[in-house]
């Protein structure tokens, strides 16, 4: 008598039970990795935004700090000598400052970098969210060349104002980091190194640089505001 456990149909019946149990554990696991690739999309994201929202913040105050030492270098072109000689210390120092500042711009790209370091910037599905960070990417690299010519430019101006007892003591940057040793910058400091043509070359090639490089930042500025407005659109989904 045949064996059931032999036969044709239940070796079959077995077959395919085998075959279902393999799939289901495929399917088990695809779903697992499918699930786990979507919670580190998911986190990935978030630290994205995160990262751009405070290069949001850095970006304003850069800007709006170069605002402040436009303002600064228009009033000292305009200032009437005797107007200069009114200043006291701390107006004079911020004045001075105005006139070599070496700020550049410093963005918050942990997530990024690491991103690309790990080959995973495919975790970023949106074509134009990934066309946004290449753009920032990009605009980034053109700014950081700039970014030389912005501190070599306050160098230089600082070395013109050696023959009036530059470099000075200026209110930048706070403690720990001491200045005391410097002079301070007077109103009538002011007045002498403006009728200084070799120093006031130096200065206003510098913020001719500055005012190229702000341009550079307001592209980015752009940018950024992209990647944040499609950051936003994907994490909502």
């Amino acid at each position: 008598m045949l064996d059931h456990k032999t036969s044709p149909a239940w070796l079959a019946l077995q077959a395919a039970a085998i075959i279902a149990s393999i799939l289901l554990a495929f399917a088990i696991e695809a779903w697992w990795d499918s699930r786990q690739e979507s919670e580190l999309q998911q986190a990935v994201l978030a630290s994205l935004h995160r990262d751009f929202q405070q290069n949001r913040i850095n970006l304003n105050n850069t800007l709006q700090q170069f605002e402040v030492w436009k303002k600064q270098y228009s009033r000292y072109q305009s200032s009437t000598p005797a107007e200069l000689a009114l200043l006291d210390e701390e107006a004079a120092g911020h004045m001075v400052t105005s006139l070599s500042p070496g700020m550049t711009y410093n963005p918050s790209s942990g997530t990024l970098d690491a991103l690309i370091s790990d080959g995973r910037l495919a975790l970023i599905e949106d074509l134009g969210l990934r066309d946004g960070l290449a753009n920032w990417l990009r605009a980034l690299r053109d700014i950081a060349e700039n970014d030389v010519d912005i501190r070599s430019g306050s160098l230089r101006v600082q070395i013109a104002s050696e023959p009036h007892g530059g470099p000075f003591q200026v209110p930048f940057p706070p403690p720990p980091i001491s200045l005391e040793h410097f002079a301070r910058p007077t109103g009538k400091t002011l007045s002498a190194m403006r009728q200084d043509s070799r120093f006031m070359g130096s200065v206003r090639s510098h913020h001719y640089q500055i005012a190229i490089y702000v341009r550079e930042l307001l592209v980015l500025d752009k940018i950024l505001n992209d990647i944040l407005t499609g950051l936003e659109r994907v994490i909502e989904k």
